[in-house]
């Protein structure tokens, strides 16, 4: 591989791992740490990849105890047993 597609691919390569860092907030993947829900663990590909739940991958869209300004305890998945 010669020096200018080693460092197009490096370029690329940290692009895509800050895309993911800074779209990943990490308390939401610490509270949901070990959880899971119907056999399948709680993460990001859980909540926003599960069609029933439609809910879009929006930075900001978190405030405190709700999402969208929907609280919580009003989206049926955030409010099951052991959850908010």
């Amino acid at each position: 591989m010669n020096r200018k597609r080693y460092t197009a691919f490096l370029i690329i390569l940290f692009t895509i791992c800050t895309t993911v860092y800074l779209h990943a907030n990490i308390s939401i993947n610490n509270a949901h740490r070990g959880m899971t829900a119907n056999g399948k663990a709680v993460n990001c590909a859980y909540c926003h990849s599960n069609p029933s739940f439609k809910i879009e991958q929006i930075k900001g869209q978190l405030q405190g105890e709700s999402v969208n300004g929907i609280p919580f305890s009003k989206i049926s998945t955030c409010a099951g047993s052991g959850c908010h």
